[in-house]
């Protein structure tokens, strides 16, 4: 006597055999690929372009690679498991942790102008155009290129005009 399988059982079955292939699969990268990991990982921590990261390594297959993003002098290193995927994004403390405003600001305590990822901006000198200290009037600073006024977070204030006191050279 033959026995017929039951349609259940059969959706079951096709269902069994379709899971194994939905499931995630853990990338799993070459040391080699390393470095452009770490330069995506601190490209996209800090909204930077890719010309803004280096990557200085001291050993391929060691488990962390250094970075430098040049504007702002910030450092540090990414940290990688066996399957070369970067855990971790480590910054050097090396300098004070201001806001990250998203923006470019003077900081009148440090007497320096802060990039929008929060670090020193090194790019902001008189020759491009941020002249050090600027011209501040209640917490606003002024920048002659651009000949606009600025709030302390470095966002434009567009009520800072010359009929409310903040003078246009």
């Amino acid at each position: 006597m033959v026995k017929y399988l039951s349609k259940p059982f059969l959706m079951g079955a096709t269902f069994l055999a379709i899971l194994p292939m939905a499931l995630p699969v853990k990338a799993e990268y070459l040391p080699e690929q390393r470095p452009g990991l770490c330069k995506n990982k601190v490209m996209y921590r800090y909204n930077t372009d890719i010309s803004d990261v280096q990557i200085t390594m001291k050993n391929i297959t060691g488990e962390k690679i250094y970075w430098l993003v040049q504007s702002t002098g910030r450092t540090g290193h990414c940290i990688f498991d066996r399957s070369h995927n970067v855990i971790r994004l480590v910054v050097d403390n090396q300098e004070q942790n201001l806001p990250a405003t998203g923006a470019i600001y003077w900081n009148s305590q440090s007497n320096q102008w802060i990039a929008p990822d929060g670090g020193v901006c090194h790019s902001c000198t008189p020759e491009n155009g941020f002249p050090t200290p600027p011209q501040m009037m209640n917490e606003f600073f002024y920048l002659p290129n651009e000949k606009l006024w600025y709030d302390a977070d470095g966002h434009l204030c567009s009520s800072c005009t010359p009929q409310n006191g903040f003078p246009i050279k």
